[in-house]
């Protein structure tokens, strides 16, 4: 892993004296990627990969792939190979079917699975820490603006978890995600436009940064690994 300074630095270049409306929005300085402990090893030697490139490079039946890519898992999946997909209970179809716009479940499944997640705030991770307390978990914390070099153009924002759509679900639809260049300038403009309602304001906080394509070289960009024991939260990295 190649060593990194701790010193802040933001997702992309300095404003100058750029007005508050109209500065190009940026993420913190780091994002955090947790995952399964049976798939560490294979994160290091690998780097990362979406459920659905996972799916297919196994040796699961084909119509068992796509069925896996478009229906809610509300169990864990083991893989051949030991890898292990999360279960996505927080998402159920009749949930979703409340506030999908021009979307139906199994796109929106499909859609999850096409993604590599990251948190943008510790607190929302450690939410998402709660629901598996008992299980050994690996943090990466990662280095946003090395890793938005590289991969900003295929990456993406959202403003809240689109993994769960429990209790008072937004409403959500392919917009949902903003491409990160464009958040960086109009904000969530587009997002609101594809699912109607108020514009939500510049000063609303990303939720998550994903990646629709493999990060094959992901150590090159991570600053640190924490190893979480059972019971254990993660801790703000500074």
């Amino acid at each position: 892993m190649r060593p990194r300074s701790k010193q802040g630095r933001g997702s992309g270049p300095p404003q100058g004296n750029t007005s508050a409306s109209s500065a190009a929005l940026e993420l913190p300085p780091v994002v955090y990627h947790i995952a399964e402990s049976a798939n560490w090893p294979f994160i290091e030697k690998e780097g990362l990969q979406c459920a659905a490139t996972l799916m297919r490079q196994s040796s699961l039946d084909v119509e068992e792939i796509k069925r896996c890519e478009r229906q809610q898992r509300t169990s864990r999946l083991v893989l051949p190979d030991g890898r292990v997909l999360r279960d996505q209970c927080p998402v159920p179809a009749t949930a979703l079917e409340r506030c999908l716009v021009n979307m139906s479940p199994p796109e929106w499944y499909s859609l999850l699975n096409s993604q590599i997640f990251f948190w943008v705030d510790v607190d929302r991770l450690n939410r998402v820490r709660k629901v598996m307390i008992d299980t050994v978990q690996f943090v990466a914390v990662v280095d946003t603006a090395a890793l938005l070099a590289k991969y900003g153009a295929s990456a993406a924002v959202t403003p809240f978890n689109i993994g769960n759509a429990r209790r008072k679900a937004s409403q959500r639809s392919n917009s949902t995600l903003v491409p990160y260049t464009l958040w960086q300038s109009s904000g969530w403009q587009t997002e609101t436009e594809g699912v109607g309602g108020r514009p939500r304001a510049r000063s609303h906080k990303a939720a998550e940064l994903v990646v629709d394509t493999a990060i094959p070289d992901f150590m090159d960009f991570v600053l640190e690994v924490r190893r979480l024991a059972p019971g254990q939260l993660m801790e703000r990295w500074v």
